[in-house]
């Protein structure tokens, strides 16, 4: 898999670094990542559809489909707030590609990082649009999450899936770890 700094352009989405401004964006909007990346300048009337989440163990496996033929290198990325990765991805057919990631050892054998996260298409090097989800079907979303309780039971790692809170309502997955102190053993009574 390859590293944040492999790919320059897909590690850190262009407007996700509150240092560039935009002037058509209020301050407010560019502290949010979600709205800084609108995509509609370069790539106008493209969107990008999660048309399918299936589990398959620790694996989850998205198929996201383009409302057009896109030409050109396709990647994508996860990010949240302050960061980004790039995940693998493969291309099914012109319009429909389809990403893998291992939730438990994503990177580094380390597990999918707390955290809500969007997925961005890049289209050669430049920010494409967010993923979205036919909101006739939104109630389904939240039937795909999975939980995986380890450490005796005092762990749990939970993925959901649901919509952001903003009027686009892009897809978030959201995944973090949950722990509860180790019981005190049981004192003797006298």
């Amino acid at each position: 898999m390859e590293t944040e700094g492999d790919r320059p352009s897909a590690s850190a989405p262009d407007g996700a670094d509150s240092a560039s401004a935009d002037p058509n964006i209020s301050q407010s909007e560019q502290n949010d990542p979600a709205v800084a990346l609108v995509p509609d300048v370069l790539f106008p009337g493209l969107s990008l559809t999660i048309t399918a989440i299936e589990w398959e163990r620790v694996w989850v496996s998205l198929t996201l489909e383009f409302s057009r033929p896109v030409s050109g290198d396709v990647d994508f990325v996860i990010y949240d707030t302050l960061r980004a990765f790039p995940v693998d991805a493969e291309q099914v057919d012109e319009r429909t590609h389809r990403i893998r990631i291992n939730v438990t050892n994503f990177r580094d054998r380390h597990q999918l990082p707390n955290g809500t996260w969007r997925f961005l298409a890049v289209i050669d090097g430049e920010r494409g649009p967010l993923a979205g989800y036919p909101l006739a079907r939104a109630g389904e979303l939240a039937a795909s999450g999975r939980s995986y309780l380890y450490n005796r039971n005092l762990s749990t790692y939970v993925i959901t899936f649901g919509l952001s809170q903003d009027d686009r309502a892009d897809v978030v997955m959201r995944s973090y770890q949950l722990n509860r102190p180790t019981p005190k053993p049981k004192s003797k009574g006298r």
